[in-house]
């Protein structure tokens, strides 16, 4: 499409913010997330002309009942990539 773009990381502690319902979890993250951003977008001296198109988005695994985020390390990835193997392998498709 030609539209120049850039990717900011926020600076948020992710694990500071909790809900039980994963697609409210969702939303909290991703909200805090263009809290932060626009904050970053508002320093950003000469930048006055145009719009801006800020998306943000979070997601998050349920498995098993579980809300899983990323893994926080190698081990907890590979242990949660092992459960989901053994959960379609051991389980009849269904279709």
């Amino acid at each position: 499409l030609g539209v120049p773009f850039e990717c900011i990381s926020p600076d948020i502690d992710e694990k500071a913010i909790r809900d039980p319902d994963p697609a409210v979890l969702v939303m909290k993250l991703a909200h805090a997330k263009a809290d932060a951003l626009l904050a970053h977008l508002s320093l950003v001296p000469g930048e006055t002309e145009g719009e801006t198109l800020l998306l943000t988005s979070d997601q998050v695994v349920v498995f098993e009942g579980e809300i899983r985020e990323k893994p926080e390390s190698e081990e907890e990835a590979r242990t949660f990539i092992r459960g989901y193997h053994l959960k379609l392998t051991t389980s009849p498709l269904e279709i």
